[in-house]
Order: structure tokens, then C-alpha cells, then sequence
């Protein structure tokens, strides 16, 4: 039987509808012919067939570099004959294409995509609204026919409810003088309504004329019509209220006019919080942290805010409790003053909050017109605190002590505080209605493995899922053994019904803030899955995308992002409430529990801090048993959460160093055999188990989650990688300063790494005949030993050292070590003083200065002292070693320039390097210890080692 065939393709004028109408007749006729069942090729053959000379002349023109090319054109076609079914969602339709889409590898993925889903869907009406529009993006297309389809759906129910009132009983009107009838009748060809009406007519006596009363109309209706009453009738019947006035709309700068106090300053809830200590706490009064000389006028200001917003007073009386301060200095280089009581939180009786759940307050908020997203201005400052309270919240500072008059931050239960004042207040809760919509962007599975996963997790909820198996038959015939993996259509569907079953209430349940929740969260190369589950079943998933920065992180980071990505997508649910987070990633366990200066990557470090504000019990679940979270985060379709801040992204490992050292660097990083496997491994992840890796690797098995790949260099923790044809030049930068085996070890090892630096350091510097000859060998008798003092350059030491025909002057600070050698014209007073002088301008006026008798004792020396405002200590003069910090120096000092001399290097650098290294018996450097920071020197270092601490360590 011969069918009609469909017209050749037009390659002219409106080609995307004359493509349409092509293709509506070639599936009509591959239907009618019933050749729907014949193989893809045999229906390509056909399609290039009938689609005309022209269409077939432009697809010769595509080339295909091998047979897997030209079987792509199978796909295209089965990509372009797929069109919305009935009945079938928009999102099950954006599901499937992007299902099929996949396997076409088409280069613009997106448009095409927009394309066909505008061209192919059932709504035409959405579809010309869309065509009319300039630039329409994917995402936009798809926003527009999901809100079209919502339109519908409620559309379709008002009909609905409208069809069952097809009768509206007559209504009777009593008037004085007679009873009237009204009846409506349908008006010939119009669908509209007239009223007959029968009036009596009464005639009014003594005044001569005669009155018609009118009663509203009242109609029967006798047919299936929707209009019953018209604008005259409803406002006699109090329907309907004449407006005569509108008030103006308040604009936003309106609203910031007339309420001008709502949005300035620090607002306050009306009553006190009194902080409950545990019975018998015993008081603690902690030192005052020390500050750097860099930013102690900006902490100076900061308090000055701080009391005269009344939020902090400064207090001259004793208190039992003195807390420390920490300083967190904020992306804007402004300064928040945080209490740090840990003392304080372990005597502190907690208070927990019951946050409400959407059935709590449905009831109260069944008549709700108008809704508001209220957001508290540094919302714990808003809690005053009584006086008590406010005496527990005292912390010293070199300005003086003062106390917090408002709940600070750092006190252990102030979000359940706040929590609870908000609710007293305000009430309400936010929803999230965005917590499916990652199991709906769930990628079509590729592989065996990939459906092995996604059944697991189906699985997982299986037992709330009717008729499982045979729901899940096509996908779990595709994994039997003896079968080829072929995925088509039939696996589409599938696969999509069971993401809607998951999605739907049936399995999903609601929050319940009684029961206890878990959160599973895990991390891929590429991206992150997280769900929270009560009971065993889901309440809500995410995932997200990893930029490319992320995915550089090495794994241990990558683990700990997607915990605090699960926190914080997960935040209206946990805050303030104790929650369980299970991960695959043993090493988080105890990275979880150290302190944060414990913690060897600034990132983590990070991570960490965002951490604290949750009250979290992270524990360790076998990644087979991790279904949920394991499959979102392999099969996220890429998209980036803006509306999550989990951003850790500043570089953490940024080297200082010259261009064309950086360069070589890298060139050979990636040149050098063993590095090369190392990036391999931090890119696409270490095997699980010692014996799955190289030979080469193994050493490096049990550093693994301390190994990172970032700005193209390798490091362990703190340490780059140094490619072995690098290894000899970082050895001689290193000992360029002649520091000695101990110093230069010290200094390589918070650096550098590579096997064996330690041997290299000692081989390379035993064989150095300078070092050699000065290396000290006699000890001679200890000198006496000072008492430290709490503040850098509080305390210095001075003597003269005389080097040949030269004269230095010579100053060690006693709190930090540091070392000034300066040159000497003479040694009288005045010069020595025009010395000092230009040292305590940079470093600051010492309150001691100890020094010998001679020239330090003559009078212009003294008078010196006391126009600056120093102590001045001489030491005896039959024993200098009183003075032993003093003669250290001269010792150390003398030492510089000999090696200075024979081995041709500049003493500034080798002072530069003596002040970089860390003392003996210490893991600070005399330039960490007095400016918080490492100096810049020749030396690759990382940038954040350059940056300044907020907290002096001792």
C-alpha cells in the first residue's frame, strides 16, 4: 500500500519551520508505513531519502574522521525525532533530550538543546511567545514553559470547579407593594443574558404622582452559564464596595524616609539575657593576647566604635572571668573583635531551640496575605545582657579591659539564643523549594557503572517505593552478566519515572525538627552530592558542580568543601541544633577534632572556622554504604549554587618568586618522571588500597590526602615539590647565607620537599670549605641567663664589636632574637645615639636597655635615656657575661661577617637570612617572633608566609 510521502526540505526562508513541517510529515509517514520498529540505519537511509536533493547535497558536505563518527548521525536523528509526549511534564521532556543529547556531542550543546525543546513541545502558544522574544537562553526557555505548564495545571482545576456549578437555585425579594419574579434567559447567538421582570406599580397618595420600587435582580439560570449576576445587581447585594480612594504605594526610598530609625545603628530586643553558669564553675582570667604593631590603631579605633555604640564599656574594677580576644579581619580589610571564652563555654548551662516546622505554623498562617524575609544587622549585638552577664564578657586588651554589654560572638550557645529571642519576636520560617532538584538534573547513566550506582540509590529508598522490581527490571537486565550494555528509550523512561518516584512525597517525608537528622555528604572529581535523611528517608538533596579551581584541590579539601557545602545548603534545617554528618573520608575524623592551628593548609583552615558555627558530629560510614551521597556527586549535570558561600578559594598556595624561576619550576614539574605521577594521582584520585600503586608512588601512599596539585606546582602541606633538576640550585640558595647544617635544615623543611632533603642539606654543606673552617667546635662557659620579657623589643642588649679595622655596633632584642649590626664611624656616645636613634624609630623605644659600662655610662649616654624615656642597665665590668644576650650577639654578629668575607656574599643578605631562620630550640624566626611574618628574600616562599598574623605567638 502506498502512503502519502512527505515534501523534500526546504532550505530557504524560515528554515526552522520549514524543518518542522518536514519533520511532522516524515514521522507521520514513518508511522503509517510501520516502520517505527526498522533499524536506525534503515530509517536514516529513509530520511536521507525523502529529505530532497538539497538536504542531501548539505549533508555530504559533513565528514566523519571514522565509522564511530558516522554512526553519530543515529543519534542526531533519535535526538531530533523525539518530541513531548502527552501528558508528559516539561521536566520529564528536558530530562530525556538531555538524555539523548548526550551521545550526538554536539558543539553548541545549549542552543541546541533551547532549539529543540521550544520546537518539540505540545504548548504552541508558549512556543510563539518564546519565537517572538530576542536572545532566549536555556535557561530562561525553560523557566518560561515551567511556569506556562504551572498556569495550566491551575487553569484546568478552575474549569474544573467551575463545571460543577452548573445550577444556581432562584432567589426570592420581598418589596413593599408586590412580589417580584426575575428569570434569565439565554440571548439568541451571544451567550448573554436578559432579565424579564414584572414590576407592581403602587401609586403615592397625597402628593398626586405615582413611584415605580425597584428590587435588585435575581436570576434562575436555566442553562450552563457562567455569568449570573451583573455589576448593577452585586452592588445592590453588598458584593462588591466602591473604592473612591487609593493610597499611594510607598516607594523603597519611601520606606527608608518615614522609617529612617528601623534601618540605622543597632536595633535591640526588649528585654535582658542572663548567662546560667554550671554549679561550682570555677573563675579563669586568661592573659591578653599580644598584638602586632601594624594594626593596633585599627583595633584602637574598633573599640572606640565599639563603646561608643554602647556595645562594649571599658571597666576599671577587678572581675573574676577575663576571656582572650580574637581579631578576624574581614574581606573589606575592616576589623570584628570576636571574644574568645573557651573557658567560659565549658561553665556555661546551654539553652536548645526547637525550631518549628511548616506543619507548627501552617494553622497560624492560613489567613496570610503578605509575607517578609526580616535580616538582623549583626543580629547576637541586637540580645542586651545584664550586668552580671555582661562581667562575664570581659577581655583585656593593651587599651585597657572592657566587657560586652550585647551577647558576643564566640559565646557556645548564642545562635540557640538568638534562635529563640527571633521566634519570641518575629515567628516564621523560609522554605527551600529548590531540594529536588538536583535528583531531576541527574545525569542518564553512561556505563555498567553508573547504573549500578543510581540503583543503589533507589535501592536505598526501596522499601518506600511500590512495585520496585518491575519498575526497576529494564535498568537491572542491562547489568546482568551475559548481556550487552545497549541503553534506548525504554531506559530513558525508566530511569526518569524513578526520579520523579524519588522526588514525589511518597518517598520524600517532611522535616521533622523532633527527630533526629543525618546528613550524608561525598565528593568526586568533579562534583559535590549531599541529602539529609530522617528516619531513613530523604527530606532533601543538593549538588553542585566543582569550579575548575576546586577540582585542583587535592582530596582531603575536596571532602571537607562538600561537609561544609552540605551545612550550609542544609542551613535552615541545623542551625542551631546537633546533627550527624556522615563521610567516606577517614581522614576528616581527625582533621575534625584538631585545633585550628593545628591544621597544616590555610584552606582547611578555612573550612574549619566556617565549621564552628554548626553543631556537628562528623563520623566515618564505609563509602558502599553512602548510596545518595556517592551517586549525586557523580552524576551532577554542571552548574554552579551562587547562592551557597562555601568560597575557599584563595590561593593557598601561591609561590613568591621570580617569573623566570616560577617558569622553570613548573617546566620541569612536569618533565620530572615521579612528579608527573604525583599530579596524575592528585588530579583523578589515588587507588584505594598500598598495592594498587606504582612502585614509584608507594613512599608517597600514607602523605596522600597532604598532597596538593594547585598553580600548576605540587605540595606537600606548606612544602613545593622540587624537581630533581632543581634540587642543586634550591641547595645552594639555601646555604647561600653559610647558617650551618641545623639553621639551613630548619629553614629547607618549611619550605621544601623532596626524598632525602635532609642528607642532600648535609652532604652539600659538609663539603663546603668555608663553613668548615668556621664551625664552632669549643663551648665556651654559659653565659646568665635573663628573664624574658612579654613584649617584643621591650628588652634589647647592645655591645661593640670590633672586626678587623672596623667597628660595628651590636642589638638582640631578648623577646625575639633579632639582630641589628650596624656600622660604627667612631665609638663615641653621639654616634652611638644616632644609631639608636634611627632603630627605635622603626622598632620602637625599648623600656631596658642593657649594655656595658663604657661608652654606654658617660653622661650624654644617660641623659639620652632619660630624654627617651629607656632603663638603662650597665653590667659589671670585671664580668661582661652578665651581659650574655649581648656577647651572644657580638658572637653571632663576628660569625656573619667572617663568613661574609670568604665566601663573597653581602652580610645584609646573610643578616636577612639569619633573621628569616628559626632559633635554636624554637620553631619561630627572630622575624616571625617580632613582625608576626617571614621576610622576602631570595628563597622561594609562599605568599601567605609573607602575610602577617593577627596573633603574636610566643
Amino acid at each position: 500500500m502506498e502512503y502519502n510521502k512527505p515534501d523534500a526540505l526546504v532550505l530557504t526562508g524560515n528554515l526552522s519551520e520549514n524543518w518542522r513541517v518536514f519533520r511532522e510529515a516524515f514521522e507521520i509517514y514513518i508511522e503509517e508505513a510501520g516502520l517505527t520498529t526498522a533499524s536506525n540505519k534503515r530509517q536514516v537511509a529513509i530520511f536521507l531519502n525523502l529529505v530532497g536533493k538539497e538536504g542531501l547535497e548539505r549533508y555530504n558536505t559533513l565528514k566523519f574522521e571514522n565509522v564511530e563518527d558516522n554512526k553519530k548521525i543515529d543519534q542526531v536523528y533519535i535526538f531530533y525525532k523525539r518530541s513531548q509526549k502527552e501528558n508528559e511534564s516539561i521536566e520529564e521532556f528536558l530530562s530525556a533530550c538531555r538524555g539523548l543529547i548526550k551521545d550526538c556531542e554536539f558543539k553548541f550543546y545549549e542552543e541546541i538543546l533551547r532549539d529543540k525543546i521550544v520546537l518539540d513541545t505540545r504548548d504552541s502558544e508558549t512556543r510563539d511567545k518564546l519565537f517572538k522574544q530576542a536572545d532566549v537562553t536555556l535557561e530562561a526557555a525553560i523557566e518560561t514553559l515551567r511556569i506556562a505548564e504551572i498556569q495550566r495545571k491551575e487553569l484546568n482545576q478552575m474549569k474544573e470547579i467551575g463545571e460543577k456549578q452548573n445550577e444556581v437555585n432562584a432567589v426570592h425579594s420581598k418589596v413593599r407593594g408586590g412580589k417580584h419574579t426575575y428569570q434569565a434567559q439565554q440571548n439568541n447567538g451571544n451567550n448573554g443574558h436578559r432579565g424579564q421582570c414584572q414590576t407592581n406599580q403602587r401609586q403615592a397618595k397625597g402628593k398626586g404622582y405615582s413611584q415605580q420600587e425597584e428590587s435588585p435582580q435575581v436570576f434562575k439560570n436555566t442553562g450552563n452559564f457562567s455569568a449570573i449576576l451583573g455589576l448593577h445587581s452585586c452592588i445592590h447585594l453588598g458584593l462588591i464596595n466602591k473604592v473612591e480612594n487609593v493610597d499611594k504605594i510607598l516607594s523603597r526610598n519611601d520606606v527608608l524616609e518615614n522609617y529612617c530609625t528601623v534601618f540605622t545603628g543597632l536595633g535591640n530586643f526588649p528585654d535582658e539575657y542572663s548567662i546560667q553558669l554550671k554549679p561550682n564553675a570555677i573563675p579563669v582570667t586568661n592573659v591578653s593576647h599580644r598584638v602586632p604593631i601594624n594594626i593596633q590603631n585599627k583595633m584602637k579605633c574598633e573599640l572606640h566604635r565599639l563603646v561608643s555604640e554602647k556595645i562594649i564599656r571599658e571597666i576599671n574594677e577587678p572581675t573574676e572571668w577575663v576571656n582572650r580576644l580574637v581579631i578576624v579581619e574581614k574581606k573589606n580589610w575592616s576589623m570584628r573583635l570576636c571574644l574568645d571564652p573557651r573557658d567560659l563555654n565549658e561553665n556555661i548551662i546551654r539553652e536548645y531551640c526547637v525550631i518549628p516546622t511548616l506543619s507548627d505554623l501552617s494553622s497560624k498562617l492560613k489567613n496570610a496575605k503578605v509575607f517578609s524575609v526580616f535580616d538582623l544587622k549583626d543580629g547576637f549585638w541586637q540580645i542586651k545582657l545584664d550586668l552580671e552577664s555582661s562581667k562575664l564578657c570581659t577581655f583585656g586588651t593593651m587599651f585597657g579591659t572592657f566587657c560586652f554589654n550585647r551577647l558576643p560572638f564566640g559565646i557556645n550557645n548564642a545562635a540557640e539564643i538568638c534562635q529563640k529571642w527571633n521566634m519570641k519576636v518575629f515567628g516564621g520560617m523560609k522554605l527551600d523549594g529548590d531540594h529536588i532538584k538536583s535528583i531531576f538534573e541527574y545525569e542518564i547513566p553512561k556505563t555498567i557503572k553508573d547504573l549500578q550506582r543510581f540503583l543503589g540509590m533507589v535501592n536505598y529508598v526501596g522499601k518506600f517505593i511500590p512495585n520496585l522490581a518491575m519498575l526497576t527490571k529494564p535498568l537491572r537486565d542491562l547489568i546482568k552478566k551475559n548481556n550487552e550494555f545497549v541503553w534506548t528509550s525504554i531506559h530513558n523512561e525508566c530511569v526518569n519515572k524513578l526520579k520523579t518516584i524519588i522526588a514525589s512525597p511518597s518517598v520524600l517525608r517532611n522535616y521533622d525538627n523532633t527527630k533526629e537528622v543525618i546528613i550524608q555528604t561525598d565528593s568526586s572529581k568533579f562534583a559535590i552530592g549531599c541529602v539529609l535523611l530522617q528516619e531513613g528517608r530523604p527530606v532533601c538533596f543538593k549538588s553542585k558542580s566543582l569550579s575548575e579551581t576546586e577540582i585542583n584541590y587535592g582530596q582531603v579539601d575536596k571532602e571537607f568543601l562538600s561537609v561544609l557545602f552540605a551545612c550550609k545548603v542544609f542551613h535552615h534545617y541545623i542551625y542551631g541544633r546537633r546533627v550527624t554528618v556522615q563521610t567516606d573520608h577517614l581522614p576528616l575524623i581527625s582533621l575534625m577534632k584538631k585545633n585550628i592551628n593545628d591544621i597544616p593548609s590555610k584552606r582547611l583552615q578555612c573550612i574549619n572556622v566556617k565549621l564552628s558555627r554548626y553543631d556537628i558530629n562528623l563520623i566515618h560510614v564505609p563509602g558502599k554504604k553512602m548510596f545518595i551521597a556517592d551517586a549525586l556527586s557523580r552524576a551532577c549535570i554542571s552548574s554552579q549554587d551562587n547562592d551557597v558561600d562555601i568560597d575557599v578559594s584563595d590561593v593557598v598556595h601561591s609561590i613568591n618568586m621570580s617569573t623566570n624561576i616560577r617558569n622553570e619550576f613548573v617546566h620541569e614539574t612536569i618533565k620530572d618522571d615521579l612528579l608527573k605521577q604525583l599530579v596524575y594521582v592528585c588530579k583523578n584520585g589515588w587507588p584505594n588500597q598500598n598495592n594498587k600503586v606504582s612502585r614509584e608512588l608507594k613512599p608517597y601512599f600514607s602523605m596522600r590526602y597532604q598532597i596538593a596539585f594547585e598553580d600548576d606546582l605540587l605540595f606537600l602541606n606548606n612544602r613545593v615539590f622540587v624537581p630533581i633538576r632543581l634540587q642543586n640550585r634550591i641547595l645552594f640558595k639555601l646555604h647561600e647565607a653559610h647558617l650551618g647544617i641545623c639553621k639551613t635544615k630548619t629553614r629547607a623543611r618549611s619550605l621544601f620537599y623532596w626524598k632525602g632533603l635532609d642528607k642532600d642539606i648535609e652532604e652539600y654543606i659538609g663539603s663546603y670549605a668555608v663553613c668548615n673552617k668556621f664551625r664552632s667546635e669549643n663551648t665556651k662557659d654559659p653565659m646568665i641567663c635573663q628573664e624574658v620579657p612579654n613584649l617584643p623589643f621591650e628588652k634589647v642588649a647592645c655591645d661593640i664589636l670590633d672586626y678587623g679595622k672596623d667597628t660595628y655596633l651590636v642589638l638582640v632584642d631578648y623577646y625575639s632574637g633579632w639582630l641589628e649590626l650596624n656600622y660604627l664611624s667612631s665609638k663615641t656616645s653621639s654616634q652611638i645615639i644616632k644609631i639608636l636613634k634611627v632603630i627605635f624609630s622603626i622598632h620602637g623605644i625599648p623600656k631596658q636597655l642593657v649594655a656595658d659600662n663604657m661608652p654606654f655610662n658617660s653622661n650624654e649616654f644617660q641623659n639620652f635615656a632619660t630624654d627617651w624615656e629607656f632603663v638603662l642597665t650597665t653590667s659589671s665590668p670585671r664580668y661582661p657575661k652578665s651581659n650574655g644576650l649581648a656577647e651572644k650577639g657580638v658572637s653571632i654578629a663576628k660569625s656573619i661577617l667572617k663568613r661574609s668575607d670568604e665566601g663573597k656574599v653581602d652580610k645584609q643578605l646573610m643578616l636577612l637570612e639569619y633573621r628569616n631562620s628559626a632559633i635554636i630550640g624554637s620553631k619561630f624566626s627572630p622575624a616571625q617572633l617580632l613582625m608576626s611574618r617571614i621576610l622576602r628574600s631570595k628563597i622561594p616562599i609562599l605568599n601567605n608566609s609573607l602575610k602577617p598574623t593577627l596573633k603574636c605567638q610566643s
